[in-house]
Parts: C-alpha cells; sequence; structure tokens
C-alpha cells in the first residue's frame, strides 16, 4: 500500500491531467461547426461578414487540442502511481492502453485539422482578395488531389474510432480505481465515457458532410452533445481525484 504522500501526489497530477483533457475536449466542434458555418454562408443562410467572428471562435476552440495529449500524459503517470499504491495490477495495463489508443487519436486529429486549416487560410486570402462568393470547404477540399481527399476521410475515420476505444479503456481503468479507492465518483466518469463512445463513432463518418452539406447540421449537433457527455465525464474524473486527494481512502492489505 502505498503512502498518503504518494496518493495525494498522484492525485494532484490526474487533477490537473483531467482539467487539461476538459480543455482539449472541443475540437469536434469546432472542426463541424467551422464546416456548417460555410455551408450555412454558401446557401446564403448566414452573411458573409459573420465568417470572419465565428471561424476565430472556432478555431480559438480547437487550438486547446495539444493540453489533450499534454493531459494524458498526466493522467497516464497519475494512473501508474496509482496502480503500485494500491497494489493493483489491472489499472497499469488498462491505463497504458487507454494512453495508447488516446495520443494515436489526438495526434491524428491534429494532423487531420492541421492539413485542413491551412488550405482554408489560403483560400481566405483569395476570398479576401478577389471577394469569391464560394463556400471556403468547398474551394480548398476541391482543390486537393485525390490522395489528399483519401487521406483526410480515412484520417478523420481513424481519429474518432481510436479515441472512442480510447475512452473505453480509459473507463476500465478508472472502474478499478473505483474499486481500489472506493471512490465511486470514478466508476460514474467510467458511466459517462461509455455513453459518449457510440456517439464518437457516428462522427467518423463527419468528412462525407462535404458531399451532402445538410448533414452538417446533424453532425455538429452529435458533436455538440459528445463534447458535453465528455465534459461530464471528466467532471467526475476531478471529482474522484479531489476526493482521492482530501479523504485518501484506502482498502485494507490483503
Amino acid at each position: 500500500m502505498g503512502t498518503s504522500d504518494e496518493i495525494k501526489s498522484a492525485g494532484t497530477l490526474g487533477l490537473i491531467g483531467t482539467i487539461l483533457m476538459l480543455l482539449g475536449s472541443f475540437e469536434p466542434i469546432s472542426s463541424m461547426g467551422l464546416n456548417l458555418t460555410l455551408d450555412l454562408i454558401y446557401l446564403g443562410l448566414m452573411p458573409a461578414y459573420m465568417f470572419g467572428f465565428v471561424s476565430i471562435l472556432l478555431m480559438l476552440l480547437g487550438s486547446f487540442e495539444p493540453m489533450l495529449i499534454v493531459g494524458l500524459i498526466l493522467v497516464l503517470i497519475a494512473l501508474y502511481k496509482l496502480s503500485k499504491a494500491y497494489n493493483n495490477k489491472y489499472i497499469r495495463p488498462y491505463a497504458l492502453a487507454g494512453f495508447v489508443i488516446g495520443m494515436i487519436g489526438a495526434v491524428g486529429l491534429a494532423i487531420l485539422v492541421f492539413d485542413y486549416v491551412i488550405p482554408i487560410l489560403i483560400t481566405l486570402y483569395l476570398y479576401a482578395l478577389y471577394g469569391v462568393p464560394l463556400s471556403i470547404r468547398v474551394i480548398s477540399f476541391s482543390s486537393l488531389s485525390l490522395l489528399s481527399k483519401i487521406f483526410f476521410i480515412i484520417f478523420s475515420m481513424i481519429g474518432y474510432a481510436v479515441v472512442a476505444a480510447g475512452f473505453g479503456v480509459f473507463g476500465n481503468a478508472y472502474s478499478e480505481l473505483a474499486e481500489a479507492s472506493r471512490i465511486y465518483d470514478f466508476d460514474n466518469a467510467t458511466k459517462w465515457y461509455e455513453r459518449v463512445r457510440p456517439l464518437l463513432y457516428s462522427l467518423m463518418f463527419w468528412p462525407f458532410t462535404i458531399f451532402v452539406p445538410p448533414l452538417g447540421v446533424l453532425v455538429l449537433l452529435l458533436a455538440i452533445v459528445s463534447v458535453i457527455l465528455v465534459i461530464v465525464g471528466h467532471i467526475y474524473a476531478l471529482l474522484g481525484y479531489r476526493e482521492l486527494r482530501s479523504k485518501l481512502r484506502f482498502l485494507p492489505l490483503s
């Protein structure tokens, strides 16, 4: 059994890491909101002058995604320490698997966003220079090669599928931690992570809204609901780490 200081230290790391993960959870709203905004302007349902304000706001939301990667690292370290402190052999492998899967998904989505934002910025310049009244998303995507289009769609699908799988594995780690620490906010976090997984799998197909723009509204709604569920799960994890630091509950030695 670990000392109270070791568990408190791990709880602090988990608390900070989960806060960073929470801040990095808004990327789906950023990407899909930008897509929908462009379509609304293209269809004449939103004035073009609104694009600058809305796009900056959405890109700011997406800019927090690197915090997700840092948060994943801190939570992995916290769960590794807690696995040793509680002498629970299951927390560590679940946490490591969740970290690897989550990192692959986060990096994949980051590459996807970078690959997508650059053409948008170029087209913004062309739009300002020539006043071309077309959807920036349609222009930028149409200008890509077939290989780049395939890359865009495959990376997006893999990214969201991997992130969904990562939540499942992390949920298993938190279930074991709840049993070891008797802090059942971690169990509640697992339940909310499980609820978001079907929605994340459905978001795998959002790139196809490029070909069917009206689906962008539905996809954005799914993204918003997904982010809300993830945030609720993170809040329960935060409550668990907070209680872990303050009460330091232990199981008796076996």
